[in-house]
């Protein structure tokens, strides 16, 4: 009798690790868990599986998205639709928005406060509102 119900993922260890192996749309995803417990390996799966279920998940590769990559990305679509805003948007992203969010910082992790603090900074600065918005 298996200990866990078919389809709930696994947890196995790899050196001091537990990693993670769940399936999304028929693929298996590896990840590790990150911690060297098993049973706080074993919630982290299940808030996975909750994830997926609840439509939430966005899997390892989102979760390494930083500021800089989609900085990068939002230069990359105005050169590609020749947008004349691009020196403007590039000026921006190097003086106001980069020095802020910091470059290295994780996009998941930059939430509604930080914004809010950016144009709280960004007024103390003398910026109207519609450079704000802007930016």
């Amino acid at each position: 009798m298996p200990k866990y119900k078919h389809g709930s993922g696994s947890v196995y260890r790899r050196g001091q690790t537990w990693w993670l192996k769940y399936y999304v749309d028929g693929k298996a995803v590896y990840e590790s868990s990150g911690v060297a417990d098993k049973a706080e390996a074993r919630r982290v799966l299940q808030s996975r599986m909750g994830q997926l279920a609840d439509g939430r998940y966005a899997g390892p590769a989102a979760e390494r998205v930083t500021f800089d990559d989609l900085a990068e990305m939002v230069l990359k679509d105005y050169k590609i639709n020749g947008k004349k805003s691009l020196s403007e948007a590039e000026r921006r992203i190097r003086l106001h928005l980069r020095p802020f969010f910091g470059g290295k910082k994780k996009a998941l992790k930059i939430a509604s406060a930080n914004v809010q603090a950016f144009i709280a900074h960004r007024k103390e600065q003398g910026a109207s509102n519609a450079e704000v918005n802007r930016d």
